[in-house]
């Protein structure tokens, strides 16, 4: 079954799995830009597994949604004269701060944010891959996980935050879409 989540005049649609993962920073931009949007939420299994009929319910919606690139998440915008409709958190992150002004006021900013998204990811990634391993590896590469990975990470950020000292956002003077991101990640 297919959840679906309306909101009064909604210009926005936003596609994705019934779980939080690569959403989650697009709804957190989406709400605190007050930009009223519809969701549709597709079905998952406690253990992250898709749920059979709900894969059955995307790979016959998405056939509907006219996408370039169909996948999870998507966002189809309808608020201007052209209709935009795309894939891929990075992009449909950065077309949303585009948009609604979260991608920083000056160059500087605009490449520290993509330097940061990219780092995010690349972080965001390694977690997944430690999830998802299984059998008798999973307590080694756990072990180097807790141990290498996410202190590499995490001083990473706390570094770059604290050369930052005239700032509580991670880029600039307010917040942009790498504080969303980090805010889930983290």
């Amino acid at each position: 079954m297919v959840q679906r989540i309306d909101k009064t005049n909604a210009k926005f649609e936003l596609g994705y799995w019934a779980i939080r993962g690569l959403g989650q920073p697009i709804r957190f931009l989406l709400a605190h830009a007050e930009v009223a949007f519809s969701e549709i939420r597709f079905g998952v299994n406690h253990d992250g597994s898709v749920v059979e009929e709900e894969s059955q319910d995307w790979a016959t919606h998405k056939d509907t949604l006219s996408l370039p690139f169909p996948n999870l998440p998507y966002l189809i915008d309808s608020s201007g004269p052209n209709e935009v409709r795309m894939t891929q958190s990075n992009a449909i992150m950065r077309y949303l701060a585009r948009r609604f002004d979260y991608y920083g006021d000056t160059t500087s900013d605009i490449f520290c944010i993509d330097i940061l998204q990219d780092e995010a990811y690349d972080f965001r990634n390694a977690i997944i891959s430690t999830a998802y391993t299984l059998g008798t590896e999973y307590e080694a590469v756990f072990d180097e996980f807790t141990s290498i990975t996410v202190p590499r990470y995490l001083d990473g950020f706390e570094n770059y935050l604290s050369s930052r000292r005239i700032s509580t956002h991670f880029v600039g003077s307010r917040v942009s879409l790498v504080d969303f991101i980090l805010y889930e990640l983290i």
